[in-house]
């Protein structure tokens, strides 16, 4: 990404023959918090992957200029970047404003940037704060223009699974009594004081456990139908849910700041005691500290969601499978968008914008997308460029008569069959060929399975090579 922004800000460059700084802006979850992977830098670690990523890291260090972690090319869901990034909700330890800071840095690029790229997403939580940086009105320009409904709607939606305290009060207790290896108990078993306060937000948690996982199987009962996969729970019935059961709900909120104010004592006694603690130490603490703010955090949603049960512009529904567990249901809640809110939300900050995409118009009477990006047609202006691609001579459409029904990656049958019809495409007419996949584990069955049968190099996303590697040897 480093390297198309490069040439986006070259290109600019030469075209308005005068500098133009380019910027890239994400959330914050995307980047290195230093302060983080030091703590993990002290760790002796036994796991060989984990110290390797830890070496990458380092070398990555001295040659970034961002801290985005999207450009060392990780598996996006590996466990160990959920422990040196930032968190989305700020700690006092990620206020720092120091100049190695890379959020601090990004602020500064921003603040100086001509041009900012950024996703749907970003925009869609983050258009008022844009502004603020630039301290301006700057132009908007939105690509793949009608995704912007569904991005903005996603940014509305909230998702509950709803076993996630029975599995949060599980990884406390293991962290605070586990007979494997260390725990906090056994760490603090020559300081009563402290002790007592770490047996207070354990007794706590486990009391919240008992009594949400009460009314989660009152709840499960009234709204889940055990046949289907999943049923719109109507807002009327979660409000006469949440009066029936008003004092229960009352209990679990006190319970989640009681919980709240112990764990604060309890970091407050800690840094108190700074001097006696070894690295290791400090990573049980945060560890602690992580998944009892992750369990405070979900109850706190729970709650949010179930205050907002009364609001009209609410839709919630269950998700789960035939015969699912109470600890096995999501709850989905979202907002259903007025015609104001891109405006109210997104467009007011900008001058207007300029929407962009091949898809846009069916034609230019259709009223859909108009209503669907919240723009009067009447002070709209559209214009149809014509395309230089001639899908008669430049494209040919294939269908197979005969093949294996689509499945995911454990079913040889069916990546046995992708990987013989890349082969023979290939051997019929041996050219450059991109091949796109929806799965991440399907892709690297299928090259497992080709590499070394075809005499030309193949280069698999994420598996051999980079995604910019990918597609400069296309």
């Amino acid at each position: 990404m480093q390297q198309q922004l490069q040439q986006v800000s070259e290109s600019l460059s030469q075209t308005f023959k005068l500098k133009v700084n380019v910027a890239l802006v994400k959330g914050r979850q995307h980047y290195l918090d230093l302060n983080r992977f030091a703590d993990q830098l002290f760790l002796d670690e036994s796991n060989q992957l984990t110290q390797f990523i830890k070496a990458q890291l380092l070398v990555w260090l001295t040659e970034t200029m961002t801290g985005d972690l999207d450009e060392l090319n990780f598996n996006q869901t590996a466990p160990f970047l959920a422990q040196i990034n930032y968190q989305t909700t700020p700690t006092a330890q990620q206020q720092s404003e120091e100049p190695y800071d890379f959020l601090t840095r990004q602020q500064q690029v921003l603040a100086r940037a001509d041009v900012i790229i950024t996703n749907h997403s970003y925009l869609c939580l983050h258009a008022e704060r844009l502004t603020k940086v630039l301290q301006t009105k700057p132009y908007l320009v939105i690509d793949e223009a009608q995704q912007l409904p569904d991005a903005f709607l996603q940014t509305r939606r909230v998702t509950l699974s709803l076993g996630t305290v029975k599995k949060q009060e599980s990884k406390i207790k293991h962290l605070v009594e586990t007979s494997h290896g260390a725990n906090l108990m056994g760490l603090l078993a020559n300081d009563p004081d402290l002790e007592q306060t770490l047996s207070k937000c354990l007794q706590i948690t486990n009391q919240l456990g008992i009594s949400y996982q009460e009314l989660l199987t009152l709840f499960a009962k009234q709204f889940q139908t055990k046949k289907d996969t999943g049923t719109l729970a109507q807002a009327v019935n979660l409000q006469h849910f949440k009066v029936q059961h008003q004092t229960a709900w009352q209990s679990i909120m006190r319970a989640t700041q009681h919980l709240k104010q112990e764990l604060d004592v309890f970091n407050h006694k800690i840094q108190n005691r700074a001097t006696r603690w070894l690295p290791a130490d400090y990573q049980l603490f945060l560890q602690f500290n992580q998944e009892v703010s992750n369990l405070i955090d979900f109850l706190n949603q729970v709650t949010q969601v179930v205050k907002r049960s009364s609001v009209a512009m609410q839709a919630f529904w269950l998700s789960y499978r035939p015969n699912a567990s109470a600890t096995q249901l999501r709850l989905v809640t979202t907002e259903f968008a007025h015609d104001q809110e891109l405006q109210d939300d997104i467009y007011q900050y900008f001058e207007p914008a300029v929407f962009t995409g091949s898809v846009l118009f069916s034609s230019k009477k259709a009223p859909f997308i108009y209503r669907q990006l919240g723009l009067e047609r009447s002070n709209t202006r559209m214009k149809r460029f014509q395309t230089t691609f001639n899908l008669k001579k430049q494209l040919n459409i294939m269908v197979a008569q005969k093949m294996p029904l689509p499945a995911n990656e454990n079913n040889p049958e069916y990546v046995a069959y992708l990987a013989n019809s890349i082969q023979k495409i290939y051997q019929t007419a041996p050219t450059p060929t991109l091949v796109l996949f929806n799965s991440q584990a399907l892709l690297a069955a299928v090259y497992q399975k080709l590499n070394k049968r075809i005499p030309a190099q193949i280069l698999a996303s994420n598996i051999s090579g980079s995604r910019e590697k990918n597609y400069a040897s296309l």
